[in-house]
């Protein structure tokens, strides 16, 4: 079914995206430490542009529904947010043991610097991942009523 379809690619986006976390960490610890610090600041730049176009993507559909008398997003239309903000979030934790051996290594300012960056991220991208959940369960529940 399509339910066990989509079940299998969220388990294959998340060994792709450990597969991943485990390249770059090997990658990050042959480099020197301001280097990693450095890169991982702009991957926590990076997440964040990301977890904002998705929101923007999300603002524009309902923007442009509205001007046909449409004020929601279609079931299928929050599934995908829902979706892309799973994935994005599974990636950002699948970094967590990345960010705290390059914090652990870094002097306490940017280990401080990097760590507060990565929680804020970590809280937002939740809170959105959570949003959209609430908001697909919710609609669902109307659709089957």
């Amino acid at each position: 079914t399509l339910k066990d379809l989509q079940a299998e690619w969220e388990k294959l986006l998340k060994k792709m995206s450990t597969a991943k976390v485990s390249i770059e960490t090997d990658l990050l610890q042959w480099s020197d430490t301001q280097q990693s610090v450095s890169r991982l600041q702009e991957w926590i730049s990076d997440r964040e542009t990301r977890l904002q176009q998705v929101s923007q993507q999300r603002t524009v559909m309902i923007t442009r529904r509205s001007t046909l008398g449409i004020t929601t997003l279609s079931v299928s239309e929050r599934q995908a947010t829902l979706r892309r903000t799973n994935s994005i979030l599974q990636d950002i934790q699948a970094f967590e043991p990345m960010i705290q051996t390059v914090a652990s290594s870094a002097q306490s300012s940017e280990n401080s610097d990097i760590t507060s960056k990565y929680q804020s991220l970590t809280k937002h991208a939740q809170e959105m991942y959570n949003k959209e959940k609430e908001m697909v369960a919710k609609h669902e529940i109307f659709m089957e009523a």
